[in-house]
């Protein structure tokens, strides 16, 4: 595959897909070789920055520049700014629980459910326009991390988490959750742990500052 490699995905028949930044998406043949997947064939942009497969087996991209598509029945149906998206760069898609499609993008949260889209920003009590990840809990919280902090969603309200007493530089860009269900951050600022029931994330001693 040509282009930088921003992300991998294996279906669930087996199938490796790749996507670049540049070259578009690739898929591996089963004969060998790849199947490349551009512009020319319906992908809203060359430059692909997540993948997804979901419940029902349908494979989502989300792009740089061309917002996100399904391809389903060898076709790309794309989902932009025209179709209620705060931004055209998708950094990050999640399927949750109930089957609704999360994306994360430069300019605000995106809920797809039953083909309808709903969005968050700052506006909305997002600490972040720019979303960087999303992670679902075993509770069913929905966390995001952005470029100015952390919030998880529960209930129907936005709960955001300061990591630092500046949050311009609560830059979280990965989410886990271990096994105790503890919520685990990588921020800018460095390492932090949540637990059910802590007031303020609780930075880890990690030799390392940024993450």
């Amino acid at each position: 595959p040509a282009g930088q490699i921003r992300a991998f995905l294996e279906d669930r028949s087996g199938r490796l897909w790749v996507g670049t930044r540049g070259g578009g998406l690739f898929r591996r043949e089963e004969g060998g070789g790849f199947r490349a997947f551009t512009t020319a064939d319906g992908l809203p942009s060359d430059a692909v920055r997540c993948l997804l497969e979901d419940s029902d087996g349908n494979l989502w991209v989300g792009t740089e520049s061309g917002g996100m598509a399904r391809y389903r029945d060898a076709r790309f149906d794309r989902l932009t700014t025209r179709d209620g998206l705060p931004h055209n760069f998708v950094r990050t898609l999640v399927e949750d629980d109930e089957g609704d499609l999360w994306a994360g993008t430069r300019g605000g949260l995106v809920r797809l459910k039953d083909k309808r889209v709903t969005t968050w920003t700052t506006a909305d009590g997002l600490p972040g326009d720019n979303v960087r990840t999303v992670l679902e809990d075993r509770a069913g919280r929905l966390w995001f991390g952005t470029s100015t902090g952390v919030a998880y969603l529960a209930g129907g309200r936005m709960r955001t988490l300061s990591l630092s007493e500046d949050w311009s530089k609560d830059f979280a860009r990965a989410l886990t959750e271990r096994r105790d269900g503890s919520i685990w951050i990588g921020a800018e600022t460095g390492l932090f742990r949540w637990r059910p029931g802590d007031a303020r994330p609780e930075a880890a001693d990690l030799p390392v500052r940024e993450v």
